[in-house]
């Protein structure tokens, strides 16, 4: 218990090295004595703080471990939170097809406490990040609605605003931008900065990556990037955390003719590319393959599309692998 509350305080404090150590040290304890909650309680924050390192590789690890557990196994609700962490590790790593498989094992998963919100809302969320990254959105949007409709007015307003947030970026990827601004309108309202400024800060990041790829470059998209920069300095966000922001502000450099700024923030991101999950990686030469097109350096342009477009398929990110192919086309046009 001592380590534990040690490692909750370290958490809240945002010294997560600390807080792994001691839930690390809380986990194996509680193991020994047969306290399965426990354990389940300090294996996920010590995965979490891992996720907030930027150690994705080890977060996987310890969540397909969790998952893999078979004490966890006797309790469904532990069970479907666990693969739900599996599914959100591998999606992190950018492994969409087996994010989906497992975030559908969880949403299957029968759970006998219908009042347990967080559990119910971990696995849905999983399932709708899975599906939409995987190019499924008629999938993805069921998935969505039927999350929205857990939604009541006790849910508590970190949970929904994440509803909102992964219903909103449905509705974007669906080119319906109205309904994906109302919803992210709407996770706004509920994950401010005084409650968490770390979420409040990935939020804004991903909202302003959703409207660029929607074609809003306007005023408030450049709010959501300027409040993500800010608070990511302020907090101390994890190195990829930083990169993805710098990405962001990147294809907002692009799409506001600024393509050649563009390649040169996206070539420093570059310089750091061990630190990238494949996914992100790929994005960042989509984005790179995508300024050089605008700046005319078409081969070079080429070799970034192609190594970007084998990537996401591989991957198994069907929609994006179809927008670099799609770029490959344009670009091969233009070489003749």
């Amino acid at each position: 218990m001592i380590n534990e509350y040690t490692a909750r305080q370290f958490w809240e404090r945002r010294e997560y090295k600390d807080a792994m150590r001691q839930a690390s040290a809380a986990a194996e304890k509680a193991l020994g004595r047969g306290d399965k909650s426990a354990y389940w309680r300090t294996s996920v924050l010590m995965a979490e703080c891992q996720l907030e390192m930027g150690l994705i590789q080890d977060f996987a690890l310890s969540a397909k471990q969790l998952a893999e557990d078979p004490s966890v196994r006797e309790d469904p609700a532990m069970e479907a939170r666990a693969k739900a962490l599996h599914a959100r590790a591998l999606h992190a790593l950018g492994l969409v097809g087996e994010a989906v498989r497992v975030a559908q094992e969880a949403a299957a998963i029968e759970l006998v406490d219908e009042s347990d919100d967080r559990n119910h809302f971990d696995t849905h969320h999983a399932l709708v990040a899975s599906l939409a990254e995987s190019g499924d959105l008629e999938g993805a949007w069921k998935a969505a609605l039927a999350m929205e409709g857990l939604i009541t007015a006790t849910t508590p307003p970190e949970v929904a605003g994440q509803a909102y947030w992964a219903i909103g970026n449905v509705a974007f990827l669906m080119e319906e931008s109205a309904l994906g601004l109302y919803h992210h309108e709407m996770a706004a309202e509920r994950l401010t900065p005084s409650n968490d400024v770390n979420l409040w800060a990935l939020f804004n990041k991903a909202s302003a990556h959703m409207r660029i790829q929607a074609g809003l470059v306007d005023p408030s998209t450049l709010v959501c990037i300027e409040r993500a920069e800010l608070a990511i300095s302020v907090t101390g966000g994890s190195p990829i955390d930083e990169l993805e922001i710098s990405l962001v502000r990147a294809h907002w450099l692009l799409l506001t003719d600024e393509a050649a700024e563009s390649v040169l923030r996206v070539r420093n991101i570059l310089k750091q590319r061990d630190l990238l999950p494949p996914h992100t990686l790929a994005e960042t030469e989509y984005i790179l393959a995508l300024a050089l097109f605008k700046l005319g350096e078409y081969d070079e342009a080429l070799q970034a599309a192609k190594h970007c477009g084998t990537t996401f398929t591989v991957l198994g990110a069907g929609r994006r692998a179809q927008e670099a192919h799609q770029l490959i086309d344009n670009i091969e046009r233009m070489i003749g």
